[in-house]
């Protein structure tokens, strides 16, 4: 893959729209900005395009930009229509792709911001060397990619890979998909507010902070988030006989109780342990993943449309 060209790379967020430029296999520059309010949906695709091409204009030595990579957080279809958006509603139905294309005047690529991620870390980070990866995101929610075979594997519509949806306790809490008992509502954040709220607390960090301070309640519920992910993540090295599971996200910066538990639960339940060895590891960009596999996907696109791109508007 030819990861020499200036791309751009987007990583949008529910609370936040990060930016890069990307030349040469790294990060340039970046911009971050919050949502916009009073906008329409196609109004804030214009935003956060302009956001890139303000980029694109300030770095201008590196040369042309070629293509450019989207990290969204949202469902979309093959043609890159947004077909479900819990934290933006007003999106639904959105046909970003062709938009956000239209407005930057350059072939994009969009992709689910775990897939991006897990690109990342396997092109670049702690997945490196491997051929068949689990990369999970755990943050608020618990996001997931997988490489099969030396590839990111979308599945038939592009919404595999989604082991935060599985659910692993019958009739449990409700998640935001509208099912119950899905693992992101027993070891991601979510989990931890839980906890917190039953000791009159506020928010996982009140959590995590009592869990440093050595405190049984705060270090179990850490763990417990822990050991889930951990019988998760063995479940699906025995589906899909994997080499590696790469754990990122803002939960991954824990360590302690979370990572020991997550640790020991893993290799406790991998089928015939005794006979294979699946590395176990920390991402090694946890806050840069998002953009560094947006613009990974700018290059794959480069790559196979040989070298053809676009150059980007000013206006």
């Amino acid at each position: 893959m030819d990861n020499e060209a200036p791309v751009l790379g987007f990583d949008i967020g529910g609370t936040q729209i990060r930016a890069a430029l990307a030349s040469r296999g790294r990060v340039v520059a970046t911009g971050a900005e919050g949502w916009p309010s009073g906008l329409s949906p196609a109004e804030e695709v214009d935003f956060i395009a302009d956001l890139g091409l303000r980029l694109a204009r300030e770095c201008a030595a590196q040369g042309r930009v070629r293509a450019a990579g989207v990290a969204l957080a949202a469902m979309t279809d093959g043609e890159g229509v947004v077909v479900e958006w819990p934290n933006r509603p007003s999106w639904r139905a959105l046909c970003f792709k062709s938009l956000f294309e239209a407005r930057l005047s350059l072939p994009v690529a969009v992709e689910d911001d775990a897939n991006a991620a897990a690109l990342a870390e396997w092109q670049f980070g702690a997945g490196r060397g491997y051929r068949h990866l689990l990369v999970l995101v755990v943050g608020t929610g618990v996001g997931s990619g997988l490489i099969l075979d030396g590839k990111l594997f979308r599945g038939r519509g592009g919404w595999a890979g989604e082991l935060g949806h599985v659910v692993m306790v019958a009739d449990g809490v409700e998640c935001p998909c509208g099912r119950r008992g899905c693992l992101q509502t027993v070891a991601s954040g979510r989990a931890l507010e839980r906890a917190a709220a039953a000791r009159g607390l506020r928010g996982a960090p009140s959590v995590t902070s009592a869990a440093a301070a050595g405190e049984a309640w705060a270090r179990e519920a850490v763990a417990a988030c822990g050991s889930w992910l951990g019988l998760a993540a063995a479940n699906t090295v025995a589906l899909l006989d994997l080499e590696a599971v790469v754990i990122g996200g803002g939960l991954s910066s824990l360590g302690g109780d979370w990572w020991d538990t997550l640790g020991r639960t893993f290799e406790a339940n991998l089928l015939n342990r005794n006979y294979r060895r699946v590395g176990l590891h920390k991402a090694a960009l946890p806050d840069g993943a998002g953009l560094l596999g947006a613009a990974g996907l700018a290059w794959q696109l480069l790559a196979s449309a040989g070298g053809a791109g676009a150059e980007g508007r000013d206006d």
